[in-house]
């Protein structure tokens, strides 16, 4: 089987996978539409191809991380399933809808591809070190085969079932996320409110029936210090957790919850803060207060 590996999608996380794979020695044939990390990626021993078709042709193995996906539906119909040899394995690793990738998939098959569906987690740091965890679904043939290339891009890798499957993981990791990170928010607020030492209820919840992940890591090393630099970005978050929604929607279900922490998102996502940390969401609760405390403040000075 040809062993050139396709990579379409380089940004904030394809481009450090990109390199990982590189580094330990895969021919690598590169697309983006952006031309700097291209060029980053040249230099370091890939081969650039001028278009999507083009490195399609001469790959044994692609992968596909893209902004989301009406992209995934251009890129594979737009002449790269078509472009493909018979046996080719496509893994992509964007976090979509599970129908998407389904589809794909089934007119892949036609043409004897392969696929595998294979979103990340863990960041931007975590995709440079090669420690990202990975939920994979698939056929189990083609997952034992892709394996060493996985585990370049990842350390903690999943088998989640059939195409689609890891998709749906992702999909269900970024609710609860985003619904953790909201909850989260709330908590330090009202924490900070009370006069609490914030150190004492960070100790203390990692202790007790209240802990998480989220409470651990983003609640104390992003929003109780007010730090949103850039990690996993609000934009990418508002657009996973609108990948629930929609997929709530499109299967008539209804999730009130988590209705009502999407328009959080989108709301500091209006407000320009897409750029930013997705714990900038905490803002939204001092808002709100802030917004309350001056309305009181108009009242009562009206009214004397």
């Amino acid at each position: 089987m040809n062993d050139i590996i396709g990579f379409i999608g380089l940004g904030n996380m394809g481009k450090p996978m990109a390199q990982n794979l590189l580094k330990a020695g895969y021919p690598l044939v590169v697309y983006d539409l952006n031309p700097v990390p291209v060029k980053e990626l040249v230099v370091m021993g890939a081969k650039a191809s001028g278009d999507i078709a083009s490195l399609a042709a001469e790959v044994g193995w692609l992968i596909t991380i893209l902004p989301a996906d009406r992209q995934i539906l251009e890129v594979y119909q737009g002449g790269l399933l078509e472009s493909l040899k018979p046996g080719a394995v496509c893994i992509e690793m964007t976090s979509a809808l599970p129908d998407t990738v389904k589809l794909i998939g089934k007119e892949a098959r036609v043409k004897g591809i392969d696929m595998l569906d294979a979103p990340v987690s863990g960041g931007v740091a975590r995709a440079v070190d090669g420690s990202l965890t990975i939920m994979v679904g698939g056929e189990p043939g083609v997952f034992e085969r892709s394996k060493p290339i996985l585990q370049v891009i990842g350390k903690v890798i999943h088998y989640t079932g059939g195409l689609g499957s890891g998709k749906a993981v992702k999909m269900i990791n970024q609710f609860l996320n985003a619904g953790n990170t909201a909850i989260a928010a709330e908590a330090v607020y009202l924490a900070e409110r009370m006069g609490l030492d914030m150190g004492t209820v960070v100790r203390v919840v990692g202790e007790s029936s209240g802990a998480s992940w989220v409470f651990a890591n983003t609640a104390a090393k992003a929003i109780i210090p007010r730090n949103f630099k850039p990690g996993f970005r609000l934009d990418l978050m508002a657009k996973d957790v609108r990948l629930s929604m929609d997929y709530a929607r499109q299967n008539q279900m209804v999730l009130p919850v988590m209705s009502l922490i999407q328009q959080i998102y989108q709301s500091m996502l209006n407000q320009g803060h897409g750029a930013e940390a997705y714990s900038v969401i905490s803002q939204w609760t001092v808002q709100q207060n802030t917004d309350l405390q001056q309305s009181k403040k108009e009242y009562q000075s009206c009214m004397m």
